[in-house]
């Protein structure tokens, strides 16, 4: 069971027990978090796809702590110009551990049913049409 999850503007496939590295998130008070943008998600054989998100499907996760991310340097250097300029910088990350997972029920052996009812109806309606018209061409 995987999900593809949209958290502090970055999408990151995770799983039960995965602990990711997000921007930092500012003011929670609670150490709990709900993450209800779910964008995909896969349970078993069944697949979950988002317009833009699933509804009713989220993820249960819990804020491990905060911590800077590696250093990276910006350099830029302009041939002949005598200009060249050097910055750093370390970027505020939290870490989130995803505690469980839950996606909407479907009933999938219903809407199988269902589906090929309709399309047993539509066949039908089709084969009752194409008699019609050779009646009408007579």
């Amino acid at each position: 069971m995987y999900a593809i999850i949209e958290l502090q503007g970055t999408q990151v496939r995770v799983e039960k027990n995965d602990i990711i590295e997000v921007n930092r998130i500012k003011d929670q008070d609670s150490k709990a978090l709900k993450v209800d943008t779910v964008l995909f998600g896969k349970k078993g054989a069944s697949y979950f796809v988002g317009d833009p998100y699933v509804k009713g499907a989220y993820a249960e996760c819990e804020i491990v702590g905060d911590k800077r991310g590696k250093k990276l340097i910006a350099f830029k250097y302009r041939d002949r110009k005598s200009s060249q300029s050097k910055i750093g910088h370390r970027q505020d990350l939290t870490q989130v551990k995803i505690k469980d997972m839950h996606f909407p029920d479907t009933g999938s052996a219903k809407k199988d049913e269902k589906v090929t009812e309709t399309a047993a109806k539509k066949t039908e309606v089709k084969k009752t049409t194409a008699k019609e018209d050779e009646k009408t061409k007579k």
